[in-house]
């Protein structure tokens, strides 16, 4: 019999399991002691805490890429008066270990079973990656909206907005012709170079959320290209891999219809 560990994933949701209901002016230091022990006995402390948050908009981007074990040794009051510590980073700080204690503290660490914390959104995609690894050929333009596109999309109004998302799906062409950053620019009214910063927020966000999907979407580039033919449209795949995870072919203006 295997008796290796098997990966049980548990999704971050997106909103807190009670919404509405935290309140971190009323955690008391029993709570967050029990909340710190959760992420001590189940060996998380490495995850960040912009992994974890339910969205990164309430999260400076400073501490996106914090672990959790930089607060783990820490009392609610120390937090508190840590420095740039104001109020609303401590409620993401507070919140993100209230989660992981919900969805951890009746999990036992004595089986061969792990458990492993992703945002919500990872699993499907990364299903949809593994299958078509497996099967021959590449997906048409309709299934890589609807399976990649379009869920990455979704986080990013989640952890970037409406203003992010709207040019992102506009750039890719979700709701109509694929716009250059030159029309957005005019519709905007601002250079051309703070749509491409504003854009840069796609990668930023998935550093962070799902940084593994550089690595599975460029095996997956790799083999849709050796076994695409002529009439296969790999634009929207192309366009959403090089949004999300950027690389050496960068989209220009010349890339997209005017």
């Amino acid at each position: 019999m295997n008796d290796a560990p098997v990966d049980i994933r548990k999704a971050v949701p997106e909103k807190p399991l009670n919404t509405g209901a935290f309140d971190p002016a009323i955690v008391s230091e029993a709570l967050w002691s029990q909340w710190r022990e959760t992420v001590k006995t189940h060996s998380i402390g490495r995850e960040k805490l912009g992994r974890l948050a339910p969205t990164l908009q309430a999260l400076p981007t400073v501490i996106w890429h914090k672990p959790l074990s930089d607060y783990v040794d820490y009392t609610v009051s120390e937090i508190r008066q840590l420095r740039t510590h104001g109020e609303k980073r401590v409620r993401v700080v507070l919140e993100v270990f209230y989660i992981v204690h919900e969805i951890l503290a009746n999990s036992s660490t004595e089986n061969h079973l792990s458990v492993r914390l992703v945002p919500k959104f990872i699993e499907p995609l990364e299903q949809w990656v593994a299958e078509w690894l497996e099967k021959p050929g590449v997906p048409s333009a309709e299934e890589v909206r609807q399976h990649l596109s379009v869920p990455l999309l979704d986080q990013i109004k989640v952890d970037a907005g409406d203003t992010i998302y709207d040019l992102s799906a506009g750039r890719l062409g979700i709701h109509g012709a694929p716009q250059s950053v030159r029309q957005q620019s005019r519709q905007m009214e601002v250079t051309r170079a703070r749509v491409y910063q504003l854009l840069e927020d796609c990668s930023k966000v998935m550093n962070v959320r799902w940084p593994e999907g550089q690595h599975q979407l460029s095996a997956l580039t790799a083999k849709f290209k050796a076994e695409a033919t002529d009439k296969d449209d790999l634009r929207l795949y192309l366009a959403t891999v090089e949004l999300f995870y950027p690389g050496k072919y960068r989209l220009s203006d010349e890339d997209t219809a005017e």
